[in-house]
């Protein structure tokens, strides 16, 4: 272990104990007042090791040693609150970004292990700082962490709110350790507007991001400086206490490559906010609901579409070039012992024609949950999705249907001295491929179905569980199978301050024509509850894997033992 690591470490535990004792010492000098302190502190500690024999192929799943500080407390005063979000790693596990110069206390909780934030407000004004991920709408921004600082208002009905950081770390290629390297994004987002979030509402948002192609020195060869903004009119309108409609309006602005020449035929922005160029492209997306609530019947009306130029740059992930528009009723009857709810409509991919043909895809579930009796509950699935192009010529013919069904009954019998629960569940998925010329190849159906007991004492801190569980998986490479069972046990112990778990499962896998692998896994945990507040966990797994004739003679072992100590208050 490294100098610096170790240095890390030591001020991670230094670090605990502080915060530890100064939370003792504030809940005992403000017992009396009205200020609270609110949530918890851990210290965890994970520890792993993998041996294997046969093949050199096998690599460790995870670091050897991991140690992380989660801290999450708010402090409040009557009208002010302090919410803290801290989680500090002294490692770097990850191979997407280098290891960096842990004495550099800005890079280190940068890091995008860690997560630094905090969030004072005072009534209706609200500082945020640190590793924050804003959420604004379903078009513009909402799951990308970003390391910065800014503000929300909300006085009275009126909403505003600005932030702005890095949400992309500057990443120095080095092909050596496969890291491609990355430019620094820096971030900016803003909303302005009338209402509230679940009420009727009216809000302006704009976010914008911007690679700096000057943050590194060697340039990445496959990845491009890109540029772009967002814009979004999110509405939502509530009519009477039951009806609603509810969407939003977006336009986007994108350059995949800011290093193209600029092209003024596209301007459509001011310069200052965004400059277009070569690899720019515009387009625009919306989404509507028109819904009805109720605590018996409720429906909605759920439309989408998204252009195919369209970047949300709060989402990076979305799929574009659609269109989608659901039915979505659901059903509450008998006081809630029978609830239905379901959704069907279309999806059409493609609109744009660049990828080949427009394609069709027929999507649908439903769900179903009944408490038949006290000690009888069912629960059942089914979805069906289709999917098609518009090709009709058989060789180019794409036609494909997922079929999924499940269903799952729970027995319960209480007695003065006994529990027993007996569950069942099974699953049945259906892949068919329609294509005429390779559609024989590619279906794929799957059968699940599993059995458990649970046996609990009600006088005695006591409890076993059996569980059993068979998979089959029929594909035209074979007939994968795999047959699993679990036994195990709990206890408490010191009038259950100390408790034991103990689990032992067994499973055998393989394809039909070959002897099957088999694997044995032990678990084992104990949790002591040293005070009210206070708690100390340990748990270990040891997992033996053994191939069969798919590999002959190869092996492998991983042992895994997870330590943590956490105070709640």
């Amino acid at each position: 272990m490294a100098k610096a690591e170790r240095n890390i470490i030591l001020i991670m535990r230094s670090l605990f104990l502080c915060f530890f004792l100064l939370l003792l010492i504030a809940n005992h000098a403000f017992c009396q007042d009205k200020v609270k302190i609110v949530g918890d502190i851990g210290l965890y500690g994970d520890f792993y090791k993998m041996n294997s024999t046969g093949d050199s192929n096998f690599q460790p799943r995870r670091p050897g040693t991991l140690m992380r500080l989660l801290f999450n407390p708010t402090i409040s005063y009557k009208d002010f609150s302090i919410p803290f979000s801290i989680m500090l790693s002294p490692q770097q596990t990850n191979v997407v970004t280098p290891i960096g110069d842990p004495n550099n206390f800005l890079q280190f909780i940068q890091n995008p292990l860690n997560n630094f934030g905090i969030a004072p407000k005072y009534k209706w004004v609200q500082v945020l700082l640190g590793t924050q991920t804003p959420h604004y709408s379903d078009l513009t921004i909402g799951n990308i962490p970003v390391f910065g600082a800014g503000i929300d208002l909300s006085p009275g009905k009126f909403r505003f709110s600005f932030f702005t950081g890095i949400s992309q770390r500057a990443i120095e290629a080095d092909t050596a350790r496969k890291i491609a390297g990355s430019y620094k994004r820096t971030f900016y987002s803003a909303k302005i507007g009338y209402g509230k979030e679940d009420s009727s509402h009216i809000y302006l948002i704009a976010a914008k991001i911007q690679d700096d192609t000057n943050s590194i020195v060697s340039r990445p060869v496959d990845i491009m400086p890109q540029s772009g903004v967002v814009g979004s009119l999110d509405y939502r309108l509530n009519i009477g206490k039951q009806y609603y409609i509810k969407g939003e309006v977006a336009g986007s602005a994108f350059t995949r490559d800011t290093r193209a020449q600029e092209w003024d035929v596209l301007a459509a922005l001011p310069k200052a906010l965004f400059v277009t160029q070569e690899s720019t492209r515009l387009d625009d997306a919306a989404n509507l609901t028109i819904g009805k609530t109720g605590k018996v019947f409720g429906i909605k009306l759920v439309g989408s579409y998204v252009g195919d130029g369209f970047v949300p740059v709060g989402y990076p992930f979305m799929q574009t070039d659609k269109l989608e528009v659901t039915i979505e009723p659901k059903l509450n009857l008998f006081k809630n012992k029978l609830n239905i709810s379901g959704s069907i409509g279309q999806r059409i991919n493609n609109l744009s024609g660049t990828r080949g043909s427009t394609a069709f895809q027929t999507i649908g579930f439903a769900n179903i949950s009944a408490q038949v009796t006290d000690n009888l509950s069912i629960s059942g699935n089914y979805s069906n999705y289709g999917f098609r192009n518009t090709i009709l010529n058989d060789t180019f013919r794409v036609e494909m249907v997922t079929m999924s069904f499940g269903i799952s009954p729970t027995y319960t019998i209480s007695g003065t001295k006994l529990i027993h629960s007996f569950s069942l569940s099974y699953n049945q998925d259906q892949f068919r491929d329609y294509n005429v010329v390779s559609g024989a190849l590619n279906n794929n159906d799957s059968r699940t179905a599993l059995a458990s007991y649970i046996l609990a004492f009600t006088n005695n801190p006591l409890t076993l569980n059996l569980m059993v569980s068979n998979f089959e998986n029929n594909t035209n490479l074979g007939n994968l199978t795999m047959n699993s069972i679990n036994l195990g046990a709990g206890y408490g112990f010191l009038k259950k301050k100390l408790t034991a778990t103990l689990a032992e499962t067994v499973t055998q896998s393989g394809l039909s024509e070959n002897t099957p692998s088999l694997q044995v896994m032990t678990l084992v945990g104990l949790r002591y509850k040293m005070l009210k507040t206070l708690s100390f966990n340990v748990s270990g797994s040891i997992n033996n894997f053994s191939y069969g004739s798919e590999k002959p003679g190869a092996n492998f072992s991983e042992d895994l033992l997870r330590t943590s100590i956490i105070y709640k208050f």
